[in-house]
C-alpha cells in the first residue's frame, strides 16, 4: 500500500466500528439503494483490480478506502469455478492486504464482511490467524458443508428430506454402497450434489437403479474425490422450490423480509438440465402468506435451531409441498446473500436490497430493515433461460403482436453465432429476460404466457 492509503486508514482510527468488505468473485448486483452509513462507522472494499470497470457509477461514495488486488489468471480461473469452493484455504493476496490494515487500525473495532459463499472459509481462516473478531472456521462449518447441515438439522428436529452420504474414497464394495443409500432413501428419485457447491454445480436427479448403479460405479472407479449428499428428490407438478431470507441481528433475532420462488413444478437443478425457462420473482411474506403460509415463521425456527452467528444475512432454501400449505422441508441453508438471481429479484419485490441489508447490520447495532423509498413502483419478474446445446442463431425478441402488457427488457449473455454446451450451473444462462408491469399479477400473467409461448432461436446440435 502507498503511504497516501496508510494516512486514509490511520483517519479512520476514530470511528467505533470499521467494517471491511471483502469479494473477489462477483460486483455488486444493486447500487446499494438507501444505504446510509453511520457516522461513526467506516467502510473498506478489498475488490479484485476487475471489478474497478464493473462496477456501479458513484460506488467509491459509500467507501473510505478501497484496495484492489490482483490473481493470477490461472488461479483466478480456479477460484472463480464453482465446484473448486473447498480447494481454497487462503487467498494471501487477501490475507496481505487485511495484515496491512490492522497494522494501522485497531483489531477490535475490525469487521470482515463477506457475502460470497467461496470467501467464507477463506476469511474465517484470516479472522482465526490474526484473532479478529467474527465467526472462525469452527463457527460455519456446517453452514458450508451440507452433509454437515443435514445431520444437524435431523438433530434438530427441522424437517427435511430423507438423506444419506456417498463418499466415493470410503467405498469398499459398490454393492454395498447402493445398499446403503438405497435403505436411507428407498424409492427414486434421488438427488445428488457435491457437500461443498454453489449454483447446482455438480447437481442433478437420478431416476432408477441402472442410473444409481452407473453413477456410483464411475464415480468410485475414477477415484473422484467430491463427496456428495444423496438426497430424497422432492418433484412433481405441486411443489415449489424457495429461498427465504432475512437479516440476524446483533442479538441473533432473525427479521424476515423476503421469499424468491421459481416456477411450481420445477426445480432449479432440474430446469438446467431441461433447458427449459424458469420464473425468479420475490415478495415480501406479507405479500406471500397465502401462497406461503407461515413460511416466516418457518425460518425464523430453523434460524433459531440452527445458531447461525449474527449480525448476518441467513437464508433457507427448501420446497413446499403442495401449493397454499405450510408443508416445509429444508434442503440447504446460504449464509451469504442470494446472488444474481435472488437479490435483483429481492429489490424489485419488496425494495430491499440484500447487499445494503448485509453492510447495514454489520455496520449499524440499531440497525431496522425497511423498504428503499425511492424504489420502483413497478414490479420486476425474471424469466432465466440456460444455455442449451446449439448455437445462438440470433436475439430476436418477443413479436409485438404477441398479448403482452408489460414491458420487457433482454439480458443477453451469447452473441449470435456463439456455441453452447447444455447448462452445468447457474453461472450458465443464454438470456434473462426481465419483465416489468405495475400490476404484479398482469407481470406474472404475461411472464406464464412467455415461458410457453417463446424460445430464443438457436439450431440446436445433438
Amino acid at each position: 500500500m502507498t503511504v497516501l492509503d496508510m494516512d486514509i486508514l490511520d483517519s479512520l482510527n476514530s470511528k467505533q466500528i470499521i467494517g471491511i468488505l471483502i469479494r473477489a468473485r462477483f460486483p455488486f448486483f444493486t447500487p446499494l439503494p438507501d444505504f446510509q452509513k453511520p457516522s461513526d462507522a467506516a467502510l473498506i472494499g478489498i475488490f479484485p483490480s476487475d471489478f474497478k470497470q464493473k462496477l456501479f457509477k458513484g460506488y467509491e461514495k459509500h467507501f473510505d478506502a478501497i484496495f484492489w488486488f490482483t490473481m493470477d489468471e490461472e488461479k483466478e480461473n480456479a477460484f472463480r469455478e464453482r465446484s473448486h469452493l473447498d480447494e481454497f484455504e487462503e487467498l494471501s493476496e487477501i490475507e496481505e492486504i487485511v495484515s496491512n490494515i490492522i497494522k494501522v487500525l485497531p483489531k477490535e473495532k475490525i469487521d470482515l464482511i463477506i457475502d460470497d459463499e467461496a470467501l467464507i472459509k477463506i476469511v474465517c481462516n484470516i479472522r482465526e490467524k490474526y484473532d479478529i473478531q467474527g465467526p472462525k472456521p469452527k463457527d460455519v462449518e456446517y453452514l458450508r458443508d451440507k452433509a454437515l447441515l443435514k445431520m444437524t438439522a435431523k438433530e434438530k428436529g427441522i424437517p427435511t428430506m430423507k438423506f444419506t452420504i456417498f463418499d466415493p474414497r470410503k467405498v469398499e464394495s459398490i454393492e454395498v454402497e447402493i445398499g446403503k443409500i438405497m435403505k436411507e432413501i428407498k424409492t427414486f428419485p434421488i438427488f445428488r450434489k457435491p457437500i461443498i457447491a454453489s449454483g447446482s454445480y455438480g447437481s442433478e436427479k437420478i431416476s432408477n437403479m441402472e442410473e444409481l448403479e452407473e453413477f456410483v460405479t464411475s464415480e468410485v472407479k475414477n477415484n473422484n474425490q467430491t463427496c456428495y449428499l444423496m438426497e430424497e428428490c422432492i418433484d412433481g407438478k405441486d411443489m415449489t422450490e424457495f429461498w427465504a431470507y432475512s437479516i440476524l441481528l446483533p442479538d441473533g433475532t432473525c427479521v424476515p423480509y423476503s421469499c424468491v420462488f421459481t416456477t411450481q413444478g420445477l426445480t432449479h437443478a432440474e430446469h438446467l438440465k431441461k433447458g427449459c425457462p424458469i420464473l425468479f420473482q420475490g415478495l415480501p411474506f406479507e405479500e406471500c402468506e397465502d401462497r406461503f403460509p407461515k413460511l416466516a415463521e418457518f425460518l425464523v425456527d430453523v434460524a433459531n435451531k440452527l445458531k447461525p452467528p449474527a449480525p448476518h444475512v441467513f437464508a433457507v432454501q427448501g420446497f413446499q409441498l403442495r401449493p397454499n400449505t405450510s408443508e416445509y422441508l429444508l434442503t440447504e441453508v446460504a449464509y451469504r446473500i442470494g446472488g444474481g438471481r435472488d437479490t435483483p429479484a429481492t429489490y424489485f419485490g419488496t425494495g430491499i436490497s440484500q447487499e445494503t441489508a448485509v453492510l447495514s447490520c454489520h455496520l449499524n447495532p440499531n440497525y431496522q430493515i425497511r423498504r428503499d423509498p425511492n424504489s420502483p413502483a413497478f414490479r420486476r419478474l425474471f424469466l432465466w433461460y440456460p444455455c442449451v446445446n446449439g448455437t445462438l442463431k440470433n436475439q430476436k425478441g418477443i413479436k409485438k403482436s404477441s398479448p403482452i402488457t408489460s414491458n420487457l427488457e433482454y439480458q443477453w449473455y451469447k452473441i449470435p453465432g456463439e456455441k453452447m454446451e447444455i447448462a452445468q450451473s447457474t453461472s450458465d444462462y443464454l438470456l434473462c429476460l426481465k419483465i416489468d408491469n405495475i400490476n404484479l399479477k398482469e407481470a406474472q400473467k404475461d411472464a406464464d404466457w412467455i415461458a410457453e409461448n417463446y424460445t430464443p432461436h438457436v439450431k440446436h446440435f445433438y
